[in-house]
């Protein structure tokens, strides 16, 4: 008698393959009878769901990423005056670093720039998930014109600390030993939101970044020595009460 070979089992399909895509269920509503405002309008309750899908699946990737993500070593170093040096993280070292973590977990970071003038760049930030789910930052920096650096070379610094500080930003990224700089060491960096505080002050000033920061000879805000922090915010106060002392005056 001939052997009759049992079928294999059948495998069920994953969850994901077993749902309908938009597109199947918009002709599904079609072949119903849907009018047109009726398929419009279930177009656009489909899209909410997806993308508050999206949104979450993102948001337990990028909780379980952040654990996994490394502390960034300071590899970097300025030289700021009197024999010291201040130290801090390299695009290059971070790129290099978190590049294998954010593809674990469905994610790729890129940039784009929004406006180049010859006094700043304006980039965006765009971390991407597989789910479709996109979240993005922008900042506006003045070109780095530190020391004797030319054109080309000032967009190269600057597009480099953009990338880093908005990377930074996005991805809550920390520094080895970092904890000892906050406790004020002396290659302790400022922290973000600290930076963000100065460029608010510069701002009410009428002054650029660049002057602040040739006074304090740093090439960007985020290289201010911690320890430094409090006297560049009480120049910035003293400054904008000057103006405003000025101002009265004049009017």
């Amino acid at each position: 008698m001939p052997v009759v070979e049992e079928p294999l089992p059948v495998k069920a399909a994953p969850g994901w393959m077993q749902q309908p895509t938009l597109q199947v269920a918009i002709i599904e509503r079609i072949r119903a009878g849907g009018t047109l405002e009726e398929i419009k309008e279930y177009y656009r309750f489909m899209r909410e769901i997806e993308a508050n899908e999206a949104e979450r699946a993102a948001t337990n990737g990028f909780v379980a990423m952040q654990a996994e993500l490394p502390a960034i070593p300071k590899e970097g170093e300025i030289d700021i005056g009197k024999g010291r040096v201040q130290r801090y993280m390299r695009w290059e070292d971070i790129n290099k670093l978190i590049k294998p973590v954010l593809s674990q977990h469905g994610f790729a970071l890129n940039f784009h720039f929004v406006e180049e003038t010859d006094t700043h760049i304006t980039m965006t930030a765009i971390l991407k998930h597989r789910s479709g789910y996109i979240d993005q930052t922008t900042r506006k920096l003045p070109l780095d014109k530190s020391g004797s650096k030319n054109i080309v070379q000032s967009y190269g610094s600057t597009q480099s600390y953009a990338q880093r500080y908005l990377a930074i930003a996005l991805l809550n990224l920390v520094a080895e030993g970092e904890d000892d700089d906050a406790a004020g060491a002396d290659d302790g960096q400022i922290s973000h939101e600290q930076i963000m505080e100065l460029e608010k002050l510069i701002l009410l000033t009428g002054r650029s970044v660049d002057l602040f920061c040739k006074k304090f000879r740093i090439g960007t805000l985020g290289m201010l020595p911690a320890e430094k922090y409090r006297e560049a915010f009480e120049f910035l106060h003293q400054y904008i009460k000057v103006e405003e002392i000025g101002a009265a005056t004049k009017s």
